[in-house]
């Protein structure tokens, strides 16, 4: 048996990312300028970092009073954030109460943050919308905001209105991926409030993940300056647990415990710089790295009409998932070109470099109904402490022709294509040859035609060789 990689169709893993986004999360992991949300990816490594810094591209609100006409004016800028992401503000009923241009209370749909200069704009924001547009809204109405601490930096805040419960909540979920750093942001007060008396609000901290939460209770008081969070730390555990799990962060507050009336406000939190690293599983042979989607080719020989038994190499980096092998029937009217095996399909490393022992796995075969073949699969459990990098053969049978293709789909928690012509040991596959060269000239229509180059002469009489020339 004769095994040889001739080429690779890569798909661009930048392309695939920015074009479609990472959804794997209750937070879309794209950028979002809007709400300063940016996630780069290490393609050699196949590490994300995603940061959530709350600086917009986003016009500050604002508003005015023009004495000639006696008007007010009032201009409201707004920008979509992307799910995941949630304000709630109640009224002592337990109602939602929201300032209708800037909704963020459903962290599984997308909301709008609006972006004011300062607190005491807002207010007067708020006041001057209310008589624009003669409606109910003043300053006593809550807001979910982006708010300018420098021109060119915001943190995300609800301003409260009269009220005093408040929660955010982040929602992240890492289905697959494992975490390579801790989850971080800062916390610090950005307004002290107002008829307040120097009383301040306590906020507590409740994370949940999987089958476990943790509540830590008075994890911020407003007023006591700068805080810098590492959530796992906070908690006493390692971010591996939050690997292949969603993770809900939630900070609340039942407020200052002044007197719901107007001219009250509440404390008001920042938050800034939400941060982590996630590792994506990772291919290493195929060599499609974390590219979801890519096609991988291969070409495999053997005697012409006898069935061989082929192998060819799995190996992965992080999997925390299932690794599921399909065979991806191209016209399930035919009789599958490749036999999968109930048993020894999967031999792992020993650590010595030899490939003998045997991976358990469940076995699917396929089945024939009269018109159609089923697809026969292979999985092998997910890991159930952390990730595992794999280190594997994979054998399967087959009977070379002239040429036959197959095709497996492979999935580790990213999923790929291996195309792999079986063919016999004699036939002769064209080589693809660019060749570059200045002496040439050109037809009207701009086509390069080779002159009496020795070379290209030479290349050309290979029935062996595709020629492009160059």
């Amino acid at each position: 048996m004769l095994m040889k990689t001739f080429t690779w169709k890569f798909f661009a893993l930048i392309c695939l990312l920015f074009i479609s986004g990472t959804s794997f999360a209750q937070f879309k992991f794209t950028d979002k300028t809007s709400v300063g949300q940016v996630i780069t990816v290490d393609s050699l490594s196949g590490v994300y970092s995603f940061n959530l810094n709350f600086n917009t591209d986003l016009a500050v609100s604002s508003w005015g009073y023009v004495e000639e006409n006696d008007s007010t004016w009032v201009n409201v800028k707004t920008g979509q954030n992307n799910k995941g992401m949630q304000i709630t503000v109640l009224d002592t009923a337990g109602n939602k109460q929201v300032f209708s241009k800037t909704k963020c209370t459903s962290y599984r749909s997308a909301g709008n943050l609006g972006h004011f200069e300062s607190a005491e704009s807002l207010m007067g924001l708020l006041n001057a919308y209310g008589k624009v547009n003669s409606t109910s809204d003043n300053a006593t109405i809550p807001a979910c905001c982006l708010f300018d601490k420098t021109t060119d930096d915001q943190v995300l805040g609800a301003y409260p209105g009269i009220w005093k419960n408040v929660e955010y909540l982040f929602a992240l979920k890492f289905s697959g991926y494992a975490l390579t750093s801790d989850i971080t942001f800062d916390l610090d007060t950005y307004f002290e409030g107002q008829g307040l008396d120097g009383a301040t609000a306590s906020y507590n901290l409740k994370v949940v993940y999987g089958d476990s939460t943790t509540i830590v209770n008075n994890f911020y008081t407003t007023g006591t300056g700068a805080k810098s969070v590492s959530l796992a730390e906070a908690i006493g555990v390692d971010p591996a647990v939050f690997s292949n799990k969603e993770v809900d962060i939630y900070l609340s507050t039942e407020g200052s415990g002044t007197n719901v009336q107007e001219g009250v406000i509440d404390p008001i939190i920042g938050i800034d710089n939400l941060k982590v690293d996630f590792q994506a599983p990772f291919w290493i042979n195929p060599a499609a790295g974390i590219a979801a989607n890519a096609y991988m080719d291969t070409l495999l020989k053997g005697n012409a009409g006898e069935e061989t038994t082929f192998v060819i190499p799995l190996k992965t980096k992080a999997r925390l998932s299932t690794l599921k092998i399909t065979n991806d029937l191209q016209d399930n009217t035919k009789t599958p070109i490749l036999a999968f095996l109930a048993e020894g399909a999967l031999k792992a490393n020993d650590g010595s470099g030899n490939y003998t022992v045997d991976v358990p796995y469940t076995f699917t075969a396929g089945t024939f109904d009269g018109e159609h073949w089923s697809k026969a699969t292979i999985v092998v459990d997910a890991p159930t402490d952390g990730s595992v990098d794999d280190d594997m053969m994979f054998y399967f049978k087959a009977t070379p022709a002239e040429a036959d293709t197959a095709r497996i789909e492979l999935d580790c928690g990213t999923r790929i294509w291996y195309d792999m012509t079986i063919a016999d040991v004699n036939t002769i596959f064209p080589k693809s040859v660019a060749y570059v060269t200045y002496s040439k000239s050109m037809t009207g229509d701009g086509a390069v035609q080779p002159d009496n180059d020795p070379i290209i002469q030479m290349l050309t009489a290979d029935n062996n060789i595709d020629l492009s020339v160059i």
